[in-house]
């Protein structure tokens, strides 16, 4: 369990994310204004704030000439055929993780089953986790209207501390996906580090971004929208089962479309996903 979790605070999340739009590298000065809304932010003491976080993540360089880098991880050289993945969906009692909850949280495990032929590896769902979670707060009204869950439902259910370790059992050393994988993350790492002052150090992949350099022709690329364009059927909108599995679907999907242009490690992915696909990629687009 302890491999996977590092000390840190959930802005840790914020700034991968930054970082992987931006090419891996940027001033840190553009980190203060875009994550600490600073105004003025180029000094010498917001500059040691920034090394006071990093300083326990290996990912992290902050270099002499005032910019921070987020180093290739030796991980992604592993190729998808040979990785595992957990695809992950949450409802929450709001949509910011440094004080709204989780309410519910599902996953499913895709590992590589075999080969379709030489060339397209098969997935399968070896495993599922799901659980109501009881907050500790209410359950706001238009929350319950969107997903479903009131506070009625959640009265007996654990609380977070009573399911994170096999949360984070389930997901042990696979890469987390997620529809939006920067929201559900956050989350999950701030419930984490409330309980061990840790979070998870999982690489991560999301499908939404990789939607938008697969699907560009979609108006927008929603999970639904994602779906109805793959002909996959959402059992249960805005539940954390029904849209982990339509987004687990859709990821195996993915996967195959990845693996017949020729992308086959995580790296390979993580290049395509940030820069633009090419004419001749988008020529080979299911339409």
């Amino acid at each position: 369990m302890a491999a996977n979790l590092l000390n840190d605070v959930a802005l840790l999340d914020e700034l991968v994310g930054l970082l992987e739009v931006n090419d891996r590298r940027m001033p840190i000065a553009r980190v203060g204004q875009e994550i600490f809304h600073l105004r003025n932010p180029g000094n010498a003491f917001f500059q040691g704030v920034v090394r006071r976080l990093v300083k326990d993540d290996p990912r992290f360089v902050v270099r002499d000439d005032g910019f921070i880098e987020l180093l290739p991880d030796r991980r992604e050289f592993r190729r998808l055929d040979q990785s595992e993945f957990v695809v992950v969906d949450i409802e929450t009692t709001g949509l910011n993780p440094r004080w709204d909850r989780i309410t519910e949280i599902a996953a499913f495990r895709v590992v590589p089953e075999g080969q379709i032929s030489n060339q397209c590896p098969r997935w399968t769902i070896a495993d599922e986790f799901g659980v109501l979670i009881n907050p500790q707060r209410d359950i706001p009204h238009w929350i319950t209207r969107f997903t479903g869950i009131s506070n009625e439902m959640v009265a007996r259910s654990p609380v977070f501390g009573e399911i994170a370790d096999q949360l984070i059992e389930f997901i042990g050393a696979a890469t987390i996906v997620a529809h939006n994988v920067r929201f559900d993350i956050g989350f999950i790492n701030s419930e984490i580090n409330r309980i061990y002052d840790k979070r998870l150090f999982n690489l991560r992949l999301c499908t939404l971004q990789l939607s938008r350099q697969l699907f560009p022709e979609l108006p927008n690329h929603k999970l639904h929208t994602v779906a109805h364009y793959l002909g996959i059927d959402i059992e249960e909108r805005h539940r954390a089962r029904g849209d982990a599995l339509a987004a687990t679907r859709i990821f195996m999907h993915m996967l195959e479309l990845l693996n017949q242009r020729g992308l086959v490690t995580l790296v390979d992915v993580q290049e395509f996903r940030r820069h633009k696909t090419s004419g001749r990629a988008l020529d080979s687009l299911p339409r």
